[in-house]
């Protein structure tokens, strides 16, 4: 009889951590692992990694972050994380349903809005851009900085047949 009771107990801890939450007590980017709270225990479990069919990305975790794990056969040395969950202590950047937001800690982010159809992307710092081939913006208005049209050799006179110098009412600069 000991027996059937051990296996009922063993069968409940079991159930009881096949999906359990937990928090991020401490991590190790060379590893790739952090330390897991969960009630009175700690699991090192290897992080998530987002890979698809043509890029790989890097997202470092942070320290008191709450995460959803399962753990295959209730075993918590075998705990994944599946998923991170907002807290008061680490709330979302917004709750509007059309905004998608990728923010960082010094305030830099970008953001797409769905209900008007635009991108922002905002840097507090330098803003670096690097391109092997050539760079084509179309728009219907390009502004740098506020101010006057840009002076381009587009315009064909109409004495001369040559190109001069006109100001475009696309693009526009400030000093």
């Amino acid at each position: 009889m000991i027996t059937n009771e051990f296996n009922i107990a063993e069968l409940e801890r079991q159930m009881l951590n096949v999906v359990r939450l937990g928090k991020i007590l401490e991590v190790d980017h060379a590893k790739r692992e952090v330390l897991i709270k969960l009630g009175e225990n700690r699991a090192l479990v290897p992080w998530p990694c987002d890979i698809g069919l043509n890029y790989i990305r890097w997202q470092p975790l942070r320290v008191g972050t709450q995460v959803v794990l399962v753990c295959s056969c209730g075993d918590l040395a075998q705990a994944r994380i599946v998923g991170m969950l907002y807290t008061n202590d680490l709330p979302p950047p917004s709750t509007d349903e059309h905004v998608d937001i990728l923010q960082f800690n010094d305030g830099s982010m970008m953001k797409y809005d769905s209900s008007k159809s635009e991108m922002t992307v905002k840097s507090v710092g330098n803003l670096t851009i690097k391109v092997d081939g050539d760079v084509t913006i179309d728009a219907s208005q390009i502004a740098l900085n506020g101010g006057a049209g840009v002076v381009t050799g587009k315009c064909v006179c109409a004495y001369t047949g040559k190109p001069h110098s006109d100001f475009s009412n696309t693009v526009t600069a400030g000093k």
